[in-house]
């Protein structure tokens, strides 16, 4: 039992030399009312330009009138389909994306009725 008093001294001496037990003093350098930062670096840069918003087939353009310069009526043939229209009017299967803005009401292009009349770019 005497080990763990003289150990206990020992320790309580140790820390009143290294000064452990002074009674830990307020601060009172800790600056009051708001803080101001520095201005981001982005606040002086000029917004970037608006980008172009994508084209989709939910909003197509509107059609020219059906006399405008630039389109002519079509008449749908038996055994007709979008494609085969775009390849012998136009020139070519990528054109079917010349003729679908041309006629916004046809919702469904793979139901073309005999006799149907469509607007298709001119030559």
């Amino acid at each position: 039992m005497r080990i763990f008093a003289f150990l206990a001294a020992v320790l309580g001496m140790t820390l009143v030399l290294a000064g452990c037990n002074k009674p830990v003093e307020p601060q009172t350098d800790v600056v009051q009312g708001p803080v101001y930062l520095p201005p981001e670096e982005d606040e002086f840069l000029p917004p970037p330009p608006p980008q172009p918003q994508p084209k989709t087939f939910d909003n197509p353009p509107p059609a020219p009138p059906a006399g405008a310069a630039g389109v002519r009526n079509y008449t749908v043939q038996k055994g007709d389909t979008l494609y085969k229209i775009a390849r012998e009017q136009l020139g070519g299967n990528s054109r079917v994306n010349d003729i679908k803005p041309l006629n916004p009401e046809i919702t469904n292009w793979d139901v073309l009725k005999i006799g149907q009349v469509i607007k298709i770019p001119a030559k």
